[in-house]
């Protein structure tokens, strides 16, 4: 059984057990329905190999990027039917698009599968094309993914990716968490870090294209994230969760004991202010006295932490932030060989797979809880663009090559064994900046160091 249609194949879905492939031709979608039980499901780079309930093997490969073949040993059905929502897994829908404006095609080609496999075309409200997440439970374009899958996109692709998000930012800048195809969905509870500006300056041109929502949106996170009496900001949101949304750490262990004042978190996380002297560097606008400060307040025993306001007193927990002062370019020598230090020593975060979100010392690691241990290719390959922008080239060389031998394109991995993490929220393939992530340590084990390292003020 073989689909190929203007609209490339789907991808797949395994709701409830069983198969359904999905195609779109013509404003139409073709359904694939096995006749039993599937009890396994295993993605690899050019297939999915599934099991049965009754010992059946269902084979769908890969052709291209447009085109799959499904071989299957029990009966399959095709049904015909109209563009509609179809279920991913119980409580969780996705959407299915078009595959693009026309020639989008041409131009995907070149990077990797998975970014080719995920591209979108515009559908309802969402009115530019991009990369989703990953097909398996996101159905919409969600914003610091979307500054990161930009990175790597051919440039006229990186334009939609981002205009995709801008299209949707209010008169006062406030960029969305999430769009979504229908825009009563999109997730105004929250944005998330201040990337945009980074995504934009690895492309000719779009830094000056996009600098009136890019200047909107940094005067929003001054406008609306900053706690009184402080210089620093803090993420926020309507309640507690979405604050943690905002930040991309969802179940961190840095939040443990956060609390919401006033709409915001009474924590000042450090790579949010790190980020921001990053953007401010790019719109060519530095601020010393904030880079001076996340030196100064966020420095602890060695390491780059967050920090409560009003007190400044360090949340006791050792994750990934500590090295994204180094990243954006701001820590001093003495701070940044501090950290070093604990990014090189196996008992914190030169893991068998290095670099993961929380230390390996911490008392609340766990190696599979999503944001609470596993290893997350955006981190870990900032942590690689971290020690070559502080003259550890050879280190970033060798821990980029340990990262890019890790089953490609998981969500986030066990940093003990390298597959991808099983935890309660167990980690989703085909995940499109894991994908671009390994782009960037590409760069690193090529020439010593990344075209993506953050550039000087």
């Amino acid at each position: 059984m073989i689909f190929s249609d203007r609209g490339a194949w789907h991808g797949y879905q395994w709701d409830e057990g069983f198969l359904r492939c999905v195609t779109l031709a013509d404003g139409k979608t073709t359904d694939v329905r096995a006749s039993e039980r599937i009890v396994r499901c295993t993605p690899c780079d050019d297939r999915l190999d599934l099991r049965t309930a009754g010992g059946g093997a269902i084979v769908v490969r890969f052709i291209d990027a447009r085109t799959a073949a499904i071989e299957s040993s029990v009966e399959l059905k095709a049904d015909p039917g109209p563009l509609r929502w179809v279920c991913l897994r119980p409580g969780l829908y996705h959407h299915i698009y078009d595959a693009g404006p026309a020639g989008a095609g041409e131009t995907l080609d070149g990077l990797p599968r998975t970014l080719r496999w995920n591209w979108r075309g515009p559908i309802g409200d969402i009115r530019h094309g991009g990369c989703l997440p990953s097909p398996h439970m996101y159905r919409g374009f969600w914003a610091w993914d979307s500054w990161k899958h930009a990175t790597v996109l051919p440039t006229p692709l990186a334009r939609q990716q981002i205009q995709a998000m801008f299209d949707h930012q209010r008169e006062d800048g406030m960029v969305p968490d999430t769009v979504m195809p229908d825009a009563r969905e999109n997730n105004w509870k929250n944005t998330k870090p201040p990337l945009a500006a980074w995504a934009c300056s690895k492309h000719p041109g779009l830094l000056k294209e996009f600098r009136p929502p890019l200047l909107r949106y940094h005067r929003w996170w001054e406008a609306n994230r900053r706690p009184p009496g402080e210089r620093l900001l803090a993420y926020g949101g309507e309640d507690l969760l979405a604050s943690k949304w905002e930040s991309g750490w969802d179940n961190a262990t840095r939040y443990d004991e956060a609390r919401l004042v006033g709409g915001l978190q009474n924590i000042l996380s450090v790579d949010l202010n790190a980020f921001l002297c990053l953007e401010k560097r790019l719109l060519g606008m530095p601020d010393a006295e904030l880079e001076r400060q996340v030196n100064e307040v966020f420095f602890h025993d060695g390491a780059f932490t967050d920090v409560t306001w009003p007190e400044h007193r360090p949340v006791r927990t050792l994750t990934a932030a500590t090295w994204i002062p180094l990243w954006c370019g701001i820590a001093t020598p003495d701070r940044a060989e501090s950290v070093i230090r604990l990014m090189l020593d196996p008992a914190h975060f030169a893991t068998p797979l290095p670099f993961p979100t929380v230390a390996r010392s911490d008392a609340k690691v766990d190696p599979d809880g999503y944001w609470r241990g596993p290893v997350w290719m955006d981190y870990a390959a900032w942590a690689c663009e971290a020690l070559a922008r502080y003259g550890r080239v050879g280190e970033a060389r060798r821990f980029a090559e340990r990262l890019l031998a890790a089953p490609a394109d998981w969500e986030c991995y066990n940093p003990l064994t390298g597959e991808p993490a099983r935890g309660e929220r167990p980690a989703v393939p085909q995940f499109s900046w894991t994908a671009a992530a390994r782009v960037w340590l590409a760069g690193i084990c090529e020439g010593g160091h990344s075209r993506f390292v953050i550039p000087e003020a």
